[in-house]
């Protein structure tokens, strides 16, 4: 199995990059709470010997 999962700001600052399938996010990057603002995810995963397929779209994070 394989599991990626990104997520930027405005496609520019890649803040999360994770293989743990388990791993959410928390609107925080090292720790610190990040602007309110829409956020970019890209999940890209391949189950069982299957393709490889890739999903995205956005999440506003809102304070």
């Amino acid at each position: 199995m394989f599991y990626i999962n990104q997520i930027y700001y405005r496609w520019e600052n890649l803040m999360l990059e994770s293989k743990d399938k388990n791993l959410g996010w928390n609107g925080k990057q090292n720790g610190v709470i990040l602007n309110p603002g829409v956020y970019i995810y890209v999940m890209e995963y391949e189950l069982h010997n299957t393709d490889r397929k890739v999903k995205g779209g956005d999440v506003t994070l809102i304070r």
